[in-house]
């Protein structure tokens, strides 16, 4: 196959990992994590059902470190969004 300029084509689905990072104090440092998934598209569940485009996977992290011993002193976790939220929450 061809590599294929894919500004040219109609993009129906896109999942993004973001990572970022941040001083605390001179002890700690906080580490984010942002994960989206999403449809672009209208789909369709397996009963015929429209799924309009949304954000359908949406989960964040935060890890505190301590600097010297690169240790995990605190964690904190979020789903914002998930396809079935009395399910995964």
């Amino acid at each position: 196959m061809e590599y294929l300029e894919v500004d040219k084509l109609e993009k129906i689905h896109n999942r993004n990992i973001d990572i970022s990072s941040y001083v605390v104090d001179e002890e700690h440092v906080l580490i984010t994590g942002e994960f989206k998934e999403r449809n672009l598209i209208t789909v369709y569940e397996r009963s015929g059902e429209p799924i309009e485009p949304n954000i359908f996977h949406h989960m964040q992290i935060q890890l505190l470190i301590k600097n010297a011993e690169l240790k995990i002193v605190d964690i904190h976790v979020k789903i914002p969004g998930a396809p079935h939220d009395e399910i995964c929450r």
